[in-house]
C-alpha cells in the first residue's frame, strides 16, 4: 500500500497530544499493514471508534483513501493509494 503523508496532526494542548499522535502512528501502521482495497476499507473501521473520530475523520475516492484532521477539513494528513 502507497500512503503519502502530507502533514502531522496540529496539537492544541499537551493532554490530547500523546492520545492523537499514538493514533496518528496507529491508522499510520494499519494503512502499511492492509493487503489491498478490501482490508484497508476494514483496518479503517477503527474511524468509526469515537475515541479515533474525535481526531480524525476519512473516506475512500476511487482509488484511494484520505484522513483529516477534525477542525481542519482543508488539510490533508495521509492519502493513501490502493
Amino acid at each position: 500500500m502507497k500512503a503519502i503523508v502530507f502533514h502531522t496532526p496540529i496539537i492544541e494542548n499537551d493532554k490530547q497530544h500523546q492520545e492523537c499522535i499514538s493514533m496518528f502512528v496507529s491508522i499510520l501502521r494499519k494503512i502499511s499493514l492492509a493487503n489491498g482495497e478490501t482490508d484497508l476499507r476494514n483496518k479503517m473501521l477503527i474511524l468509526r471508534d469515537p475515541k479515533y473520530n474525535k481526531h480524525f475523520f476519512g473516506g475512500f475516492g476511487g482509488h484511494h483513501l484520505w484522513i483529516k484532521q477534525v477542525g481542519y477539513p482543508d488539510r490533508d494528513l495521509i492519502q493513501a493509494q490502493f
